[in-house]
């Protein structure tokens, strides 16, 4: 229950950072863009892996294709996640999917890909997409329990407007 507070109150913040306070892509600490190749804006925050996608429930079997499957011990599998911007996705204009291995694993959060959209829109390579690492975590699987997988972006908190 606690954790479910803590998560709410995150993006509660991350909503209000999002309602104006980030700088342009232009703006993100040097260190943290390694500059865009063939329209991929390649970024990272220095394995900090501190912003969770959203979704993955529904891409469990493409996840575990990704890592091999559940196996007794958590996963943590380090991988190149892509961000696309999905402007024609019927529930949100601003939808950001999250793309590893050529296929979708999930979603920013509404409220990182409202900030995200932003970015994208005062920048000039509003239109490319955005890369960067990723962790595959979770998917055990015992005799006792059994867990989902989950993904973790290694995103510039000044990326999403921070």
């Amino acid at each position: 229950m606690t954790v479910i507070i803590v998560l709410l109150i995150l993006l509660a913040l991350a909503g209000l950072f999002a309602l104006g306070v980030g700088a342009a892509l232009s703006h993100v600490e040097p260190s943290k863009l390694d500059g865009a190749v063939d329209g991929v804006l390649r970024v990272s925050d220095g394995g900090m892996f501190a912003v969770d996608v959203v979704g993955e429930g529904y891409y469990q079997g493409v996840l575990g294709s990704i890592v091999g499957g559940k196996t007794e011990d958590s996963v943590e599998h380090a991988c190149t996640a892509r961000i696309i911007a999905e402007p024609d996705n019927a529930y949100d204009a601003n939808a950001q999917g999250v793309w590893i291995k050529g296929q979708k694993v999930g979603h920013l959060s509404r409220a990182d890909a409202l900030a995200l959209a932003r970015q994208r829109a005062r920048s000039s390579g509003g239109s490319a997409a955005i890369e960067c690492r990723a962790l595959v975590v979770g998917g055990w699987k015992t005799g006792r329990s059994e867990g989902h997988f989950g993904v973790r972006l290694d995103l510039p908190y000044d990326l999403l407007g921070g």
